[in-house]
């Protein structure tokens, strides 16, 4: 064997089967894309309840986005994404409307298990019999119907007189709270019914026999009544009917 000097020889072994691969140098890493611009936005709130128009704001903000308000002028400012912007605009259109006109049309009744056996109120297009039959009372006293005119967001009031009965009588007080045109429904928050009467020095007195939330569908006849217990002989009763005006 013949050696050289300075060298040293080191043995390479292939193994069968085997791919020599070159290594190929990393693609640059991508450019990051720019952040989008905010926009801002200015909102003026005339009809709708502040604190709700706001709340709907901040519901529809994005992680970047941002509000601040004045109060007493009513104003919202946001800045945001362009597209969002263009969210709480529809928001805000829809919900800052003008208070709509609303007629609230109402007879009442009294219903009794005594007295002579009668009709109620025809609210029932000829059919009062079966009223009758669905309230399982016997004689009932028309105090008359009368219509009441309010604005949405807005409490009003009408009374009915019982001329029998030295001035006693009842006050229907409703506040219509909202107007659902989806729905075609009027939203009366409360409606509460009272008993009116005199003491003995002819002061007013009212005494609240019922009060409840009503989702009155517009144009149709409902009917609301209270009484003392499910067995009471006595109760009273107000057929509604709701009609949005404008």
């Amino acid at each position: 064997m013949t050696k050289r000097a300075g060298t040293l020889l080191i043995p390479v072994f292939l193994l069968a089967g085997a791919t020599f691969l070159a290594a190929r140098p990393a693609p640059p890493a991508a450019a990051a894309a720019p952040a989008e611009h905010l926009a801002n936005r200015t909102y003026h709130i005339r009809y709708h309840k502040f604190d709700e128009v706001l709340a709907a704001v901040n519901e529809r903000l994005s992680q970047r986005g941002e509000v601040s308000y004045r109060r007493a002028f009513q104003e919202i400012a946001v800045r945001d994404l362009e597209e969002i912007l263009r969210a709480i605009d529809a928001v805000v259109r829809e919900m800052d409307v003008p208070p709509r006109k609303v007629e609230v049309q109402i007879t009442i009744f009294e219903a009794s298990r005594a007295g002579t056996p009668n009709n109620p109120p025809d609210l029932m297009g000829g059919k009062s019999g079966n009223l009758r039959d669905l309230l399982a009372f016997t004689h009932f006293d028309a105090l008359g119907t009368t219509s009441v005119v309010g604005l949405e967001g807005q409490p009003t009031s009408v009374s009915f007189e019982r001329p029998l009965q030295g001035g006693n009588g009842y006050k229907v007080q409703v506040r219509i709270e909202s107007v659902d045109d989806k729905r075609n429904s009027i939203s009366l928050k409360p409606f509460e019914l009272f008993r009116e009467s005199l003491d003995s020095r002819g002061k007013l007195l009212l005494t609240s026999l019922f009060s409840t939330s009503l989702l009155a569908p517009a144009d149709r006849q409902i009917l609301v009544g209270g009484a003392r217990s499910e067995n009471a002989p006595r109760a009273v009763f107000c057929a509604l009917r709701v009609r949005i005006l404008e």
